[in-house]
């Protein structure tokens, strides 16, 4: 447990609860120093504003900061959200910051997103998105104690998905530029690869993808390279394969639902790459289960291509491509055990326990496996009935493939 203190003007990670008082004061003065352009802000008193720690489940701070006071000028907007986050600044990329703002920009200029106030070296202030009640992580569609949401408010979100689709791409071209100056065998990857997320996000590359990133020596595999194929194998649908701005942190914790209708908050994993990413990761919040039987899963999906005005036919194949996407997509592995490559952070994140010759045999597995799927329907329909997980594990089983 921590909290967000401000000593001097800078940001310090304090251990323990927010209490009431000098430390809330401290942030409403720095949210007010910040804010001193907008109407009514440079002139209030810190003291009387209410601070709430509405904080996620995530790595960062998120505060609920709100004029409770009645002044000659009233603040505009009279609330607003402080997001911390205090990774210190030799374990970030150093193009995160700047590529977290321009997607900010893009999403709020296009009313599916709070608007940017303020920013600076790990914090920003948005505006608290008028209507929006409770927490600002979005648990307007699944509460506490876990309930994934109503068909109709799947249906929803699916619709909200289509129209973030739907927005330019080219504000990633500069990321991009930088991710390929740091990493330049980075070059060598399509726009649409599923690599791009983890590149997008905050963690260092070398961390996450492990020995992917080493080249290929003593005629090794560049398992680089087979891993891109193997994400060239898990999307084939027309619509799935898209070339699209992705929130890629796609759940309902993200998602508030405002008076002006739903926007997405927290951008952190928002990249350029396939559509598939975000529709498959918000299938892991209805469990591991399969689709063909899952009404919300079913309504999402529908929405979704309704609102792109695509052929309703295609529904069917889409729901095997967003089971498969859990092979390759960051925070989407969570249905499968470790030895097949599973755990909280997809299959890359496992990489990094195993040997280079034990990461080119997990590959070689999901190859097969993704083939077999392609021309088999019997096991597209298994997939889509009992998910990934147990699908792969009897796949397993059956042809008693090897992992080691």
């Amino acid at each position: 447990m921590w909290h967000v203190k401000i000593v001097d003007g800078v940001l310090k990670q304090e251990p323990g609860l927010l209490e009431p008082g000098a430390s809330s004061r401290s942030l409403a003065e720095f949210v007010s120093h910040a804010l001193a352009a907008e109407p009514g802000w440079c002139n209030a008193d810190a003291g009387l504003f209410e601070v709430e720690d509405v904080s996620g489940c995530g790595g960062s701070k998120t505060y609920k900061i709100t004029a409770t006071h009645v002044y000659s000028r009233q603040p505009r907007p009279p609330s607003v959200a402080l997001h911390c986050r205090l990774k210190p600044i030799m374990d970030r990329s150093s193009y995160f910051p700047r590529r977290m703002a321009a997607v900010t920009r893009i999403f709020s200029a296009s009313g599916l997103g709070p608007r940017r106030l303020a920013e600076g070296d790990g914090w920003h202030i948005d505006e608290w998105a008028t209507g929006v009640t409770g927490n600002i992580r979005g648990h307007s569609f699944r509460d506490s104690r876990g309930r994934p949401g109503t068909v109709e408010e799947w249906a929803k979100i699916g619709e909200l998905l289509a129209h973030v689709h739907q927005l330019p791409c080219d504000w990633f071209e500069e990321t991009r530029q930088e991710i390929i100056s740091a990493h330049p065998r980075m070059a060598e990857v399509p726009r649409a690869s599923h690599i791009w997320g983890y590149f997008a996000s905050m963690h260092d590359p070398q961390e996450v993808l492990g020995p992917l990133m080493v080249e290929g020596d003593d005629d090794q595999e560049d398992l680089l390279a087979a891993y891109l194929e193997l994400g060239a194998l898990v999307c084939v649908h027309p619509v799935a394969a898209r070339v699209v701005t992705t929130h890629g942190d796609f759940h309902h914790g993200n998602i508030l639902d405002a008076a002006g209708g739903l926007l997405c908050v927290d951008f952190e994993s928002t990249c350029v790459s396939q559509a598939v990413q975000d529709l498959a990761y918000h299938f892991c919040g209805d469990g591991t289960k399969g689709s063909s039987n899952n009404p919300r899963k079913l309504a999402f999906l529908t929405a979704y291509l309704s609102a792109l005005g695509e052929d309703p036919e295609v529904l069917e194949p889409l729901l095997v491509e967003c089971e498969l996407a859990g092979i390759c997509f960051f925070g989407m592995a969570r249905q499968l055990p470790p030895r097949l490559g599973g755990g909280s952070h997809g299959m890359a994140w496992a990489f990094r326990s195993r040997t280079k010759a034990e990461v080119a045999s997990l590959i070689g597995l999901w190859r097969r496996f993704v083939t077999e799927v392609r021309s088999s329907v019997t096991l597209r329909e298994e997939l889509k009935a009992e998910g990934l997980g147990s699908t792969v594990e009897r796949w397993q089983g059956r042809n008693q493939v090897d992992t080691k």
